[in-house]
């Protein structure tokens, strides 16, 4: 069974709990990403796949897509609640909500994660890690991000679909081993990835 929830309860919810909500002027105009914030996150993703602890044997490194972007992109602009329930067969997604967009602080959002996922019994403790697992499924080979600020959450919503997506949570996101000891023939290992055939 596939498992994945957001990060957190509704962001109007949460944002109304607070007296004050710092918004940045610049993200309330955000609506798609650049060039260079596509390479930030793609880069952010690659480098908490690259140091998943225990390391990986058989992570792939991802690469940018822009089917998967104009998915991503397309939820992102209806500024919904909760997953895409009309994704693609085989794509999966995280989502969260920020008052102020920055790649790293999104893409850290899903990998802090971690902290409730052990290995080893390849269990969640007190809350999700469906987010990580997701982040770090060394069978993933493309990802595609979107963006948009919503004004009834009075922040951003960032959408990544990644694919293909197989994070069963009887499954463990990856192998342990020597980063790339896994790697088939025809494979190239580059810091601790290896790129897809």
């Amino acid at each position: 069974m596939a498992v994945g929830s957001p990060t957190k309860t509704s962001p109007l919810e949460e944002l109304q709990l607070e007296t004050e909500v710092f918004v940045d002027t610049r993200s309330t105009e955000k609506n798609g990403l650049s060039q260079d914030e596509k390479d930030e996150l793609l880069n952010y993703h690659n480098e908490a796949r690259r140091n998943v602890n225990p390391s990986a044997s058989n992570m792939l490194a991802m690469e940018w897509d822009n089917e998967l972007t104009a998915t991503a992109q397309g939820y992102a602009n209806q500024c919904s609640w909760g997953h895409n329930r009309n994704l693609p067969p085989n794509v999966g997604e995280t989502l969260t909500y920020t008052s102020h967009y920055n790649g790293k602080n999104v893409v850290n959002s899903w990998v802090a994660e971690k902290n409730a996922y052990d290995y080893t019994t390849n269990k969640c403790s007190s809350y999700t890690c469906a987010n990580y697992r997701r982040v770090v499924w060394a069978t993933t080979a493309l990802m595609g991000c979107g963006a948009k600020w919503c004004e009834a959450f009075r922040a951003v919503v960032v959408v990544c679909n990644y694919k293909p997506s197989e994070n069963f949570a009887d499954l463990r996101p990856y192998k342990k081993g020597e980063s790339c000891s896994d790697c088939s023939s025809g494979r190239t290992c580059v810091n601790k990835l290896f790129s897809k055939q």
